[in-house]
């Protein structure tokens, strides 16, 4: 209980930095911890896959050639969740 009020605090703390448009798309630029942009990579991907076991299989285990090579996941934890929004973004924009 305790660490579920401590995120959402934290999340409610996020401070945007730049918002950019993208044809109809916003896209908004955070201060950010892991967890958040977690949180916004899997949103935004569960609008391109919606089931949940694909999706989770896609973020953990498929490499996003595009970007290093490596997992949403991993490109998360390395702090390059913005990429992986960019990337996601450009396949609802259609640019993919």
């Amino acid at each position: 209980m305790r660490l579920a009020r401590e995120t959402i605090t934290h999340q409610g703390a996020l401070q945007e930095n730049e918002v950019t448009t993208v044809n109809r798309f916003e896209i908004r630029r955070y201060e950010s911890t892991y967890f958040d942009f977690e949180c916004i990579v899997l949103g935004i991907a569960k609008t391109i896959e919606p089931d949940t076991e694909k999706l989770m299989d896609w973020y953990r285990n498929t490499p996003i050639m595009e970007i290093d090579a490596l997992t949403a996941e991993r490109l998360v934890l390395r702090g390059r969740g913005n990429e992986v929004i960019t990337f996601l973004n450009s396949i609802l924009v259609g640019v993919r």
